[in-house]
């Protein structure tokens, strides 16, 4: 579960002066996802927090006798109360079965990824969100409370779910910080549900400005439990602007899969706020060197502007992304060498991480990756990047297929000894 240490505070926006406390989740129960995220919705919220799930996730209802189950139907999983000075979190198993309004305005707004907010809510609305949401003995706990419901998109971009989140205090409603932070929360539990490692879908994403695509290659094929701390993601942020990033945790097992989750979520969330890049690593660097044991790991993250072409990275100890020019020329980009996050010394608490802001051309390819996929046994950094440079001789490919061929030619599963990830990114920029 996730912990909330009461005087903790990282300088993200945060509801209520609530302290800021990032999503963990455990990938392989879906139960677990939902309660971290209704323990931290309702920490962040000071609110009473109710997670449901879409009934695929979970046990299938038994046959009812008074005619077909609806398509709308999603399962109580967890909750959280927060109007008391430690949050109580309940998991609900196997769930109450609660059927929204298939015809709803609630409902048809979640599934279209819209969060739905109404503030102030009074006696006749409660009851008829209370009925939309198929849940008509909430009425009464909407009433002069702000209601704020946020969707849960899933890997196959249905409505996977959805956080009910009731305002703690009546007649103060929910700030728009508030609410960005609770639909970044549900993009992060998002990526987690049915077993889902996180990130980008494996058909890449298509963004006003950017076409991105990865891979990833586990170790041991991810047969013996032994995956490392690899994770990587794009983002597209409120102003138009596009995010990608890349880490790797050190190390291999649950220890480190569980740091990558932390991670990965609180880079999801941030996007939701306007930070710089500096200020998104200087995050991750206090979460990972905050740990009870600490646990190095290298990042990379960058904001693209596709207005101005303009792009902003900053590198925390990670292997130096590969910029091809539209002509084909493809070269390391000099980035500044900062160090690694996660060391948890004294002296390293709330250092400055040095970014570096390059024009991205129309058509330019990023490259970027984790240590495994041009090191392992026999082979050292400097030959395994001067093998991935010559496998990026065809910038004018679908990237699909450059992402195929640069896997294919460097990830020998007989020689491999950590994850392998590649994040590919062609920038188009954007025309007024």
């Amino acid at each position: 579960m996730a912990t909330f240490p009461e005087d903790t505070t990282t300088g993200v926006p945060a509801g209520h002066g609530a302290a800021w406390s990032p999503l963990q989740v455990n990938t392989h129960d879906p139960d677990l996802v939902a309660a971290d995220l209704a323990e931290v919705l309702a920490v962040q919220l000071s609110s009473d927090v109710t997670v449901l799930l879409r009934d695929e996730h979970l046990p299938a209802d038994p046959p009812r006798a008074d005619g077909p189950r609806s398509q709308a139907i999603f399962r109580l999983v967890a909750t959280c109360q927060a109007r008391r000075r430690r949050p109580a979190i309940w998991i609900h198993r196997p769930g109450k079965v609660v059927r929204p309004d298939a015809a709803g305005t609630v409902l048809g707004s979640l599934r279209r990824g819209e969060h739905v907010s109404v503030d102030h809510v009074d006696a006749f609305t409660a009851d008829h969100l209370a009925a939309e949401l198929g849940e008509p003995r909430v009425a009464a706990e909407l009433v002069n409370r702000h209601l704020l419901v946020v969707p849960i998109i899933g890997q196959d971009h249905r409505l996977a779910g959805y956080a009910r989140i009731i305002g703690g205090e009546r007649h103060v409603a929910l700030s728009p910080a508030d609410v960005a932070a609770a639909c970044g929360l549900a993009r992060s539990a998002s990526r987690f549900l049915g077993g889902a490692r996180g990130g980008l879908p494996s058909g890449g994403v298509l963004l006003p400005g950017a076409e991105v695509h990865a891979r990833h290659q586990p170790f041991d094929g991810g047969r013996n439990g032994r995956g490392g701390g690899d994770w990587c993601d794009a983002f597209l942020l409120h102003d138009g602007r596009i995010a990608l990033v890349i880490g790797d945790v050190v190390g291999h097992g649950a220890r480190a899969a569980e740091i990558m989750r932390r991670c990965a979520n609180l880079v999801g969330a941030l996007a939701a706020f306007p930070l710089h890049p500096d200020a998104v690593v200087r995050e991750l660097d206090q979460v990972t060197g905050g740990l009870d044991e600490h646990h190095l790991a290298t990042c990379a993250y960058l904001v693209y502007d596709p207005d101005d072409r303009t792009c902003r990275l900053v590198s925390a100890g990670h292997p130096p992304p590969i910029l091809i020019q539209p002509d084909g020329t493809a070269a390391p980009l000099d980035l500044p060498a900062n160090t690694p996050i996660g060391l948890g010394l004294p002296e390293y608490r709330l250092r400055e991480f040095e970014v570096r802001e390059v024009e991205l051309r129309d058509g330019s390819i990023l490259v970027l990756y984790t240590d495994g996929l041009i090191e392992h046994r026999g082979r050292g950094l400097a030959e395994g990047l001067a093998e991935l440079r010559g496998l990026l001789d065809a910038p004018a490919a679908p990237l699909p297929d450059l992402c195929d061929a640069v896997i294919s030619g460097l990830v020998s599963q007989e020689r491999q000894d950590d994850d392998a990830t590649l994040l590919v990114a062609r920038f188009t920029g954007r025309n007024p």
